[in-house]
């Protein structure tokens, strides 16, 4: 399905960086890190009987606080033979600040042997005395226990996690850190797990417009992992094509793999649209694949007009017959109404990829990373079949007034066109 000359407009959000810190440190041992700007020496204490057992920094809703929000949270374990006291331990997710946030409560807070308290990681402490006042990244952070005194209890730097799977101790306050596609907190991480989350696979295309045929190759760069794809825009299982050799294309084709290896998380979805014929679009393209139920299915975000719904997807920005810009997106409807095609809003989220669409999509003018882009379908300004209507009036009025150099916020605007599932 193909949604002609649409509007991008962009809303201005302020950019912030995330460190990505990846390691992770065996109990007992010192080593030497390096956070930034930042030379450390750290010892854990194995006197303390307190560990970091499991977290999840990306949750759609694999579980929800008393406030019924589904944020990031973790677990820590006492694996002594005593209780321990908790009143007065600081949380942090940043080495700098080991006293960023204090579990305080009016009364004494022990935690009992082989037990395990969970902390909801939402930076809204108001909340509740279990409620801490940081976040956790999806994309790679920190996260530490400290005593009053300072002393580094337990402490973990992790890598870009996957949304609705937990990374955690086997067994509990184990030195293996596996990863939990059934989440276990409050209670023992009874099973192993995965320790590996394979990588996506890649191709010799990148996608875009082809005037002719075109060999597709798939590679795995994973010793032992195999690649299914699929062709009608669902995610691969192993229920579908195994890929053996290069494929043909000599038509519009979604391409949608993925790597699968016993004992190892699957890869994310990798989506390739092969579009054949005309290439002479005066606009760039921006291609959405989603599950076709998804979007077109009988409770689906565009037959239903679903606007509660929030589809997974992929998007493709296309200019000059190449994909110039490729990501993982949420699609929501934007302000639905009576006029088709509707108005769709892209959203960047670490469980769909990253947490910005990093590109300019400008020629330079204005920011060149986002939160939302907005695909606008102009409303009752709409192109209709009498052609009164001239379809760019709004972009017009806020290209007016970034001339006026108005102080008032206006928006970037770019005609596009877009296709969904191909």
């Amino acid at each position: 399905m193909r949604y002609l000359r649409p509007v991008i407009l962009i809303i201005f959000f302020p950019v912030a960086l995330s460190a990505q810190l990846i390691d992770t440190i065996p109990l007992g041992s010192s080593i030497l890190k390096s956070a930034g700007d930042f030379t450390f020496e750290t010892t854990v204490d194995t006197v303390n009987t307190l560990v970091i057992n499991e977290f999840l920094a990306s949750n759609s809703g694999s579980l929800r606080d008393n406030y019924g929000d589904a944020d990031d949270w973790f677990e820590i374990y006492n694996y002594g033979d005593d209780p321990v006291r908790l009143n007065n331990l600081f949380f942090t997710d940043g080495p700098a600040e080991p006293f960023k946030w204090k579990l305080d409560t009016l009364v004494e807070l022990e935690l009992d042997p082989l037990d395990h308290f969970l902390i909801w990681a939402d930076d809204e402490p108001e909340e509740g005395y279990k409620h801490a006042s940081f976040k956790l990244s999806g994309e790679g952070e920190y996260l530490a226990i400290f005593s009053e005194d300072g002393t580094m209890i337990d402490q973990r730097y992790f890598g870009a996690q996957i949304t609705d799977v937990s990374s955690g101790r086997y067994p509990d306050a184990g030195l293996v850190w596996n990863f939990f596609a059934i989440p276990t907190p409050g209670t023992s991480n009874t099973t192993p797990g995965v320790g590996t989350i394979l990588p996506a696979p890649s191709s010799n295309l990148t996608g875009g417009f082809y005037t002719e045929a075109v060999m597709l190759a798939l590679y795995a760069n994973v010793v032992g992992a195999s690649i299914f794809y699929t062709t009608d825009c669902t995610e691969p299982d192993t229920s579908d094509l195994l890929y053996q050799a290069p494929v043909e294309i000599s038509a519009t084709t979604i391409i949608r793999a993925k790597l699968i290896k016993e004992g190892a998380m699957d890869s994310p979805v990798l989506t390739i649209s092969i579009i054949m014929g005309d290439t002479n679009y005066e606009n760039p393209v921006v291609s959405l694949v989603a599950e076709p139920e998804a979007l077109f299915g009988s409770s689906g975000l565009i037959s239903a007009s679903n606007s509660a719904m929030e589809v997974t997807a992929n998007m493709e920005y296309i200019e000059d017959s190449r994909v110039l810009f490729r990501e993982g997106a949420g699609i929501q409807l934007h302000a639905p109404g009576k006029a088709k095609p509707y108005s769709l809003r892209l959203l960047a989220r670490t469980r769909y990829g990253n947490s910005w669409f990093d590109y300019s999509f400008f020629n330079g003018e204005g920011p060149d990373k986002f939160k939302r882009l907005i695909l606008r379908n102009s409303g009752n300004d709409n192109v209709n079949k009498d052609l009164t209507n001239i379809h760019f009036r709004d972009p017009l009025i806020h290209w007016f007034g970034k001339q006026s150099n108005m102080r008032t916020m206006v928006f970037e605007s770019l005609p596009v066109y877009v296709f969904l599932n191909g």
